[in-house]
């Protein structure tokens, strides 16, 4: 059993984001509580069920931001979560796409390694590999080792001891979910 399996379910999919083929990030909402699960990230511990927030005024919309066209999440005015892809509403699905989201369901049962499902909020071990990771891609300018090499880093060793999940062919659109 998942965290919140009675929140993260088909009828409260109200759409998703990225590649609908591949990974994409999918979207929940019943009445005023809402969440994610995101399948595919750079960082592992963001993946996964988001913890299910509460909020009154809680929209999602796509917006310009630097030149690209985005989902944005706001609780009332505080933006709380900006994608990396536009916001596909389920009224602009097509008849399959509804079957290929429910992959992300089955597939991502446990709530995300960075966040508190109890205060429904993202844990300072976030903060430390964003920091962790940004000192990592900091090139070391010294001529006796190589150009462009990049510091190592305890985050980066975790990232990469991590084994990807075998693809599912029976999700890609076409195939049949059984």
């Amino acid at each position: 059993m998942g965290y919140r399996d009675d929140f993260y379910c088909i009828d409260n999919i109200i759409g998703y984001t990225g590649n609908l083929i591949g990974k994409p990030t999918v979207y929940f909402r019943q009445g005023n509580h809402y969440g994610r699960i995101t399948q595919w990230h750079g960082i592992a511990t963001n993946i996964g069920r988001a913890s299910v927030r509460w909020h009154p005024a809680y929209h999602i919309g796509n917006y310009y931001v630097a030149g690209r066209l985005v989902a944005q999440e706001y609780e009332g005015r505080d933006l709380k979560h900006t994608s990396r892809n536009p916001f596909i509403r389920r009224e602009q699905f097509r008849p399959l796409d509804i079957t290929l989201l429910t992959g992300a369901i089955r597939r991502c049962q446990d709530v995300k390694r960075c966040e508190d499902p109890v205060i429904g909020h993202q844990t300072s071990m976030k903060m430390v590999l964003h920091a962790e990771l940004g000192a990592r891609f900091d090139t070391v300018r010294d001529p006796m080792n190589n150009m462009g090499r990049v510091n190592d880093s305890p985050a980066m060793a975790v990232i990469m001891g991590l084994t990807p999940e075998q693809d599912d062919p029976r999700l890609r659109r076409g195939g049949e979910i059984g």
